[in-house]
């Protein structure tokens, strides 16, 4: 599902078991980084200059255009930069991508929901290349705080480290 918890709470569910498979915030924002940057190679190879301009075309949810790093709403079925604690319910259980994946399957299993030995198939999944953000770099200081702070909720409730 990929509606925020705002809309997919108004609707009426009768799931007795929530889950959501959650991913590192840097993971998240390199891997739509990356699918931008290709798109724009690909679609207005002059106007791709450098990733930090792509920062400033990612998203109406960070931004460095603004003294708070954040402008207006990202829409209803907008997935890719907000944080993801605006998808999850009072009742959602998470699982890390990186290293919790056996432990949702033994859940599905316990709720009957999959038969034992049932597997998770990974679909799309790409190695990161073409976008190397250098969070790190003295020119990126501003635009990290500004990642940072945007998703801190999400490294916190979710135990993922900063970069620092």
């Amino acid at each position: 599902m990929h509606e925020h918890r705002e809309i997919w709470g108004e609707w009426e569910t009768r799931a007795e078991f929530q889950f959501a498979i959650i991913r590192n915030p840097y993971a998240r924002f390199d891997s739509k980084a990356r699918q931008l940057a290709q798109e724009l190679e690909r679609t207005a190879p002059a106007h791709y200059n450098s990733v930090l301009e792509l920062f400033r075309g990612l998203t109406p949810g960070l931004t460095l255009d603004t003294s708070t790093g954040q402008t207006g709403g990202t829409g209803t079925m907008d997935n890719h930069f907000r944080p993801q604690v605006d998808f999850l319910g009072e009742y959602t259980h998470c699982y890390r991508l990186e290293d919790h994946i056996p432990e949702l399957m033994e859940d599905l299993v316990r709720q009957d929901i999959v038969p034992e030995g049932s597997i998770l198939p990974v679909l799309n999944s790409k190695p990161i290349s073409g976008v190397d953000i250098p969070w790190l770099e003295p020119e990126y200081r501003e635009v990290h705080a500004i990642f940072k702070k945007y998703y801190a909720t999400d490294f916190q409730l979710f135990n993922y480290r900063t970069l620092d």
